[in-house]
Formats: C-alpha cells, structure tokens, sequence
C-alpha cells in the first residue's frame, strides 16, 4: 500500500471518530458510538501486532499536529489511548 492510500485512509478514519465523539448525542444514539468504537478497538488490538501499533501511533500523532481545528485535534491526540493502542497486548 502506499503512503498517500495509507494516509488517506487514516485521515478519513481519523475524521470519523471525532465526527462521532464530536456529535451530538440527539444526533447520534451514544450506545451506538460507543458499541461502533469498542468493536475498532478491539479490531485494531486483535490484529496488529505491537511494533504495527506503535507505527499507528505515530501517524495518528502526525495527523494530530497538522489538524487545525482544536476539537478534531483532542480527539485525535486522545485516540491512540482511547483504542488501546498504547497499552501491551
């Protein structure tokens, strides 16, 4: 895969999640964004190993510091921990 496809796909799922933090709980039910990231979180500790979860990391650290909008940015700064990526498996 290449760097732009990479890139482009992290930043589409990175844009998801804060539109899913971000949304409004009238808008979206919270039961279903919890139950949406829980199964990418477990998705994404079940099949990357540490070293692939560690380079996820920081690419979600690079996204973060470009992101110029500050709510994004918090929750893409957040994101590495709120999925377990951070932690052994």
């Amino acid at each position: 895969m290449s760097d732009a496809i990479r890139d482009a796909l992290l930043g589409a799922w990175l844009h998801l999640v804060a539109a899913l933090e971000l949304s409004d709980d009238e808008l979206v039910d919270p039961g279903f964004v919890s139950d949406v990231l829980g199964d990418l979180t477990t998705d994404l500790r079940s099949r990357l190993s540490q070293s692939d979860r560690a380079l996820l990391v920081e690419l979600i650290r690079q996204h973060a510091a470009r992101e110029m909008d500050p709510e994004r940015r918090e929750v893409f700064e957040e994101t590495p921990e709120n999925f377990g990526l951070t932690d052994e498996p």
